[in-house]
């Protein structure tokens, strides 16, 4: 009994994924917004945003101060979250809590 080799689906998936997190990289060097490239590839923003902090933590020149700026980016990025979450916490009580006039 031979056994038969699956296609390589999954390598051509993982070429698809480079090219498009290069083609991320060129487009942010070049000025564009992370919020811009999201609409673009369709993705969200923490999405793009993880894409270009690892390559700047793994291409910039003084590492400890790209690992310091992403890290207070992410910090950031997790308090404005977590604003969101409440508040739409608190918009779904308000739509069960009623007012009886």
């Amino acid at each position: 009994m031979s056994l038969k080799k699956k296609p390589q689906k999954d390598s051509h998936k993982r070429v698809k994924i480079v090219e498009i997190k290069r083609k991320i990289i060129e487009k942010q060097e070049r000025g564009v917004s992370v919020a811009d490239l999201a609409c673009t590839y369709n993705r969200s923003t923490s999405t793009i945003w993880k894409t270009v902090a690892s390559y700047i933590e793994k291409h910039h020149r003084n590492k400890a101060m790209a690992m310091h700026a992403t890290n207070l980016f992410n910090n950031a990025v997790l308090h404005f979250h977590q604003i969101l979450k409440r508040r739409q916490k608190q918009m779904s009580l308000d739509s069960f809590l009623v007012k009886m006039n």
